[in-house]
């Protein structure tokens, strides 16, 4: 079998179609323990089998099943598998070749110079291959690749080599034909530079150069500014890279982070030039270079050369300080590094000595120290000025080693973006400074005339260059806040304070300060506050500093900002009558000072967990002379500190400047309602709550149907039942003791969804109140139901109150009134109650007949209703749509039930809810718009109509509504609705023939305006009609003003030559007719004297720019110098439309 065994059945009984049985039969045999053979063939050769074997005797007994393994010789001959051997790696000294044989066999090899004679397998067999440059056997294994070197002696550059392989069974039974394999060795010998790049041709972006190689390859370059890093570490790495290694050989082929890169051909000993372009002016570059030959070999290594743009100008130089006062960089610390910026590199005039690569030489230690600074101390000195007499050259360390100002054998260089960098390290007490500047002093450097040049090779050389003055800063004292909430003072049982605001202090550059500048802390709070006060110094013990009980700080109604206290006249020396100020020196440099609060009392209040708010903690660090402390620590308020130290003699040395400490207390008491609170306004589906605490918190509530949730005080009362629900309260009342209930619990009101989310008529919610009343609606209530609702009261420290419990009912369901406002062209929709609204426009000439009949006739009023609309001073005579646009108003709003609601009856509301809803019904009504809304409580909503409007036409707009659980309608209508005109009137010209007479022109002119003509007052607050009849009183002057009125009607030079033709109207109008007489070229008509011509919703022509319309008449000339065509054209204020125009 090919796979594992068989069972016994399968064993006696082959099947002929089965996949694992190959070969099957029986052997008799003839006794016990008598062996038996049998020759199975037809195997395959190297396969590996599985012999299945059971006995039967004559009784059918059987043996167990026995199956054993075994595997065909392998008899085939060895070979190589296809496309093996092959030469996997070839250098200019060694062979690599990779095989993989057909069979488990041995291999046999041999490498000889091209041409020799082949061996023959006996020579294999018998290691006698002479003249072999390597030679030897492996074993192999079928179908396994070997790769291994070929060669046991170093080949020789660029020779071609014969490899001879031959494969053979272990017993010599098989053997394959020896296989020969060609190869040659490659160039493995770098390029060599016979001239490196060598600049010969410099501009003033590019510059030019020329190499020279030993062979034929390519040369690869890239540019960086001078004194970049490069070629850069690989990512893991740090640290120069070594220019010998492949990854600076690769980064310059590749030209990888550089800011320029090419490659150039290169032939076998011959100068080739190359450019590098697109650089900056008057600039520096390192060039980096290497060059690889056609077998892909590598220079050495990467070569570099400094190059330079065209250079006609001297280096120029800037100053810098690492260390100053706040974001002010140019006031320096005292320990500040003070770094000369020259704008290319640098060389000493003299020596041409770059002092970049001297510094170099120096740092490495293969040059002294002294050589750099003997450079640097004749080309860069510092003065110090007093300003008391000249400026004086600072102490050199090699003259006073003990009052030193500069040492420059510590001086440092640096290369940075092109820029040689020249720093003088700070102070602070290291042994590697170059300056020990002063606090307080002014300094500046001067670069010496002839002894800077740059780099370039126009050597340019510096003149004399004196750098800005600049004065160090007063020493200062950084504040920072302390996270730590407890200290330990003593020891003792009472050893542990709790301490409310910890800060330290950090001095720096104060031992810079002479022993006559003292110092002192102030301490502010804007809050009464009592309090004790510890220091600690440099992490040792802390004590107590005010020895003579707590301190406190009291604002007045005068206090304005803060109030404070000092450190030292109010603690550290209490009692003193001439307090005496330590030295600002004795506060040393590298040791810290910490201070803690530990507050008694809060706004008179020593109670802790009633603190409540935010107290604020300022600390100022100032100092100056004794005298002037003195006067600051007597009074520590906003006005001294102005005069002392903003306006004063007294330095503010700490900083931050503004450093506040905010220390936030939580009240721990719980709030509570305010009296009258909470207040509870029901409706028949909704209820209002108005929640008001006594402080912040917020409050939790749940609000359910009577029963719904299992309510049980400590008495065992159930407050479903009566009379215990009605004894609940229906407001707040702080008179009146709340139960304490033992059902439902805290939890639940805090986590209502886990409760009570199954029920839809429980409704919760939570909310902060602060200082307001909070008003809250709870919808989806039913009506008439009696309600609980239940307050859990959190503080702001997530402290709970017990349950509260208050009751309310639910009203009857109430029919909506509806409040229409006319928002032209839109309609704002408003319900009393929470309401499903339907609504139509209509065009004021599509309104059906029965709504233009008496209301009174067609209401159905019974008797008693009828009394009340003949004594309600109402219009008895309005019609039905009158009554749904009237509002019977209520209280002292606008709001309220229409008249229709008041008294129509069924009958009559049937039929016009019908018509407003669309229903089917006896009546008809065109619309332009309809549809339903969905209204809340109170919540308008407002529909957008002038998509379905037209433009000079008036609209009504009518409504039904319906409360959600009701089942009566309220009605309301409104009119008026339109597309409002923002556009003035347009004015068309037109008139008969006119005649010349003697004393002009006569004829008629007609002047036609888009809508009827209204007068607009000047200052645009009033309005009136234009008539062609003269207001006989004043009521109709008020009204109206006469078109050709004198003081208000058309002016202009032919106003008073015009009289009207069509007769006298008390009646606005859009067209006027006119006669004319005596009208000459030039004569004018002007709209209006005083005023703007206008229409009714006020868009007076030319009011927006202030300018009138005028006409004026003009004639033309005809061939024979006749006048003819005289008429009136528009010449000032026109508008698009109007005609004629110039």
């Amino acid at each position: 079998m090919t796979d594992g065994s068989v069972g016994v059945d399968d064993l006696l009984n082959p099947s002929s179609y089965s996949p694992k049985i190959v070969k099957s039969g029986t052997l008799s045999l003839t006794g016990s323990s008598q062996p038996g053979s049998v020759k199975i063939s037809g195997l395959t050769s190297d396969g590996s089998y599985y012999l299945s074997a059971v006995f039967v005797d004559a009784r059918e007994e059987r043996s167990p099943l026995k199956v054993i393994s075994f595997t065909t010789p392998d008899n085939t001959v060895p070979n190589f598998a296809s496309g093996y051997p092959y030469m996997s790696k070839i250098t200019s000294t060694s062979g690599q070749v990779t095989t993989m044989a057909t069979k488990s066999c041995r291999l046999y090899w041999a490498v000889l110079p091209k041409g020799a004679s082949a061996p023959t397998a006996n020579d294999f067999k018998a290691n006698a291959v002479s003249g072999n440059l390597g030679f030897g056997t492996l074993d192999v294994t079928k179908n396994v690749s070997n790769t291994f070197d070929v060669n046991n002696v170093p080949l020789e550059e660029l020779e071609s080599y014969d490899l001879y392989l031959w494969l053979t069974d272990v017993d010599g039974g098989q053997s394959s034909a020896v296989k020969k394999v060609s190869f040659t060795t490659v160039d493995g010998t770098p390029p060599r530079f016979n001239t490196n790049p060598t600049v010969n041709k410099v501009n003033a972006t590019s510059v030019g150069l020329y190499a020279n190689l030993n062979e034929a390859g390519t040369l690869y370059w890239v540019v960086v500014k001078e004194g970049e890093e490069y070629p850069k570490p690989l990512a893991g790495q740090s640290g120069k890279v070594d220019l010998s290694s492949d990854n600076a050989k690769l980064q310059v082929s590749a030209g990888m982070n550089a800011l320029k890169n090419g490659k150039v051909t290169m032939t076998e000993g011959k100068d080739v030039s190359f450019t590098v372009s697109g650089l900056e002016k008057e600039t520096a570059y390192d060039l980096y270079y290497v060059a690889q030959d056609k077998a892909g070999n590598y220079s050495e290594t990467v070569g570099k050369i400094t190059i330079h743009t065209l250079d006609p100008n001297a280096p120029t130089v800037t100053q810098e300080f690492t260390k100053y006062n706040g974001t002010d960089s140019t006031t320096p610390l005292p320990n500040t590094d003070v770094r000369l910026v020259f704008s290319e590199g640098i060389q000493d005039a003299g020596t041409n000595q770059n002092l970049y690569e001297l510094y170099q030489k120096v740092a490495a230690g293969t040059e002294p120290k002294s050589k750099l600074a003997g450079l640097l101390r004749d080309s860069i000195k510092l003065y110090q000025d007093t300003g008391n007499g000249p400026a004086t050259q600072v102490v050199d360390y090699k003259d006073d080693k003990d009052n030193w100002t500069i040492n420059y054998e510590n001086v440092v260089i640096k290369q940075e973006d092109g820029k040689t960098v020249v720093v003088f390290p700070g102070s602070g007490g290291s042994a590697d400074a170059a300056l020990n500047l002063q606090s307080g002093a002014t300094y500046y450097f001067e670069i010496e005339a002839g002894k800077i040049a740059d780099t370039s090779e126009s050597k340019n050389v510096m003149g004399k260059v004196t750098l800005d003055k600049f004065t160090t800063v007063f020493a200062q004292v950084n504040i920072s806040t302390v996270n730590q909430a407890e200290i330990t003072v003593g020891s003792g049982p009472d050893n542990k304070k709790t301490v409310n605001a910890v800060w330290k202090l950090d001095p720096v550059t104060t031992d810079k300060v002479g022993d006559f500048i003292d110092w002192d802390m102030l301490i502010w709070t804007d809050t009464n506050l009592s309090f004790n006060l510890y220091r600690s110094t440099d992490g040792g013990p802390w004590e107590q500093l005010n020895k003579k009980g707590e301190v406190t700080i009291t604002l007045s109604s005068a206090t304005e900002g803060f109030l404070g206290v000092s450190l030292t006249k109010d603690f550290l020396k209490v009692g003193e009558t001439m307090t005496d100020f330590d030295p600002l020196n004795e506060l040393k440099e590298g040791q810290t000072y910490e201070y803690a609060m530990e507050f008694t009392s809060v706004n008179g209040e020593r109670d802790k967990q009633a603190w409540n708010g935010r107290v604020n903690i300022r600390v100022n660090v100032v100092a100056g002379k004794d005298n002037d402390l003195r006067m600051m620590a007597t009074s520590v308020t906003e006005q001294n500190w102005m005069d002392t130290v903003v306006n004063g003699d007294l330095t503010d040395i700490g900083l931050p400047k503004d450093f506040t400490l905010k220390v936030p207390f939580s009240d721990q008491s719980i709030p509570e309602f305010t009296s009258g609170y909470p207040k509870f306004t029901p409706g028949a589906t909704d209820a209002q709550m108005e929640l008001l605490l006594n402080r912040p918190g917020t409050v939790y509530y749940v609000v359910a149907p009577k029963g719904d949730i299992l309510t049980t005080d400590k008495d065992g009362n159930n407050y479903k039942d009566e009379p215990h629900y009605s004894s609940l309260p229906t407001e707040g009342n702080n008179t009146i003791t709340m139960p304490s209930f033992n059902q439902p619990q805290v939890m639940d009101i805090l986590n209502p969804e886990k409760s009570y989310s199954k029920n839809p008529s429980i409704k919760y919610d939570n909310t902060a109140c602060q200082s307001s009343v909070v008003k809250l609606s709870v919808e989806d209530l039913s009506p008439q139901t009696d309600y609980i609702v239940y307050f859990v009261i959190q503080n702001t420290a997530q402290n709970y109150s017990e349950v509260q419990c208050y009751r309310f009912t639910t009203t009857d369901v109430g029919t909506p009134y509806i409040t229409l406002n006319n928002q032209s062209p839109d309609v704002q929709f408003k319900t009393s109650e929470s309401s499903e609204l339907n609504y139509v426009l209509v065009a004021y000439n599509q309104i059906p007949d029965f709504l233009k009949g008496k209301f009174a006739t067609e209401a159905n009023m019974d008797q008693e209703d009828l009394k009340k609309f003949q004594s309600s001073g109402l219009n008895q005579d309005m019609t039905i749509l009158e009554a749904l646009i009237e509002t019977v108003r209520q209280g002292s709003g606008n709001e309220g039930p229409s008249v229709f609601d008041m008294y129509a009856k069924a009958s009559l509301r049937d039929r016009v809810g019908k018509l407003i809803r669309r229903n089917q019904s006896g009546d008809s009504m065109t619309t332009v718009a309809s549809g339903p809304i969905s209204l809340e409580k109170n919540v308008p909503q407002v529909k957008q109509f002038e998509q379905y409007m037209n433009m000079n036409t008036l609209y009504y707009c009518l409504a039904v509504a319906r409360n959600k659980d009701g089942t009566e309608d309220g009605f309301k209508a409104i009119g008026g609705v339109n597309i409002p005109d923002n556009d003035p009137p347009v004015l068309s010209v037109t008139g008969g023939q006119a005649i010349p007479t003697d004393k002009g022109w006569s004829g008629t002119v007609t002047l036609t305006f888009s809508e009827n003509l209204y007068w607009l007052s000047e200052d645009r607050q009033t309005l009136k009609e234009v008539w062609t009849k003269e207001p006989v009183n004043a009521t109709q002057g008020q009204k109206a003003v006469y078109i050709l009125d004198e003081a208000f009607g058309i002016g202009g030079s032919a106003a008073k030559k015009l009289k009207l033709e069509d007769g006298a109207f008390a009646s606005p109008s859009g067209t006027f007719t006119f006669k004319y007489e005596g009208v000459v070229e030039g004569d004018t008509l002007v709209f209006f004297r005083t005023g703007y011509a206008s229409d009714m919703n006020m868009n007076g022509r030319g009011m927006e720019a202030k300018t009138k319309t005028i006409l004026t008449y003009v004639t033309g000339t005809g061939t024979t110098n006749f006048l003819t065509n005289g008429h009136f054209v528009i010449t000032q204020g026109a508008i698009e439309g109007d005609s004629p125009t110039t």
